[in-house]
C-alpha cells in the first residue's frame, strides 16, 4: 500500500532499474521486456512464445 509519501527518484535511476529489469527478463524468459509509458510487456524473439502442439508432441 502506498503510504503517501513522495518519492524524489533520479531519471537516470529510473533507467538503470529499466535496463536491469529488461536484461534479467530476458535471461529468465528468452524474451526482451520493453518498456513503454510505464506499462511492461514481453515480446518474443525469435521464437513462439507458447510452443506449438506439435513441438510439444515430440519425442
Amino acid at each position: 500500500m502506498h503510504s503517501g509519501a513522495a518519492l524524489d527518484l533520479d531519471p537516470d535511476d529510473v533507467h538503470a532499474v529499466e535496463l536491469l529489469m529488461a536484461d534479467l527478463a530476458s535471461y529468465v524468459t528468452g524474451h526482451t521486456l520493453l518498456v513503454d509509458g510505464g506499462w511492461m510487456a514481453a515480446y518474443t524473439i525469435g521464437f513462439p512464445a507458447v510452443p506449438s502442439a506439435g513441438f510439444l508432441d515430440a519425442t
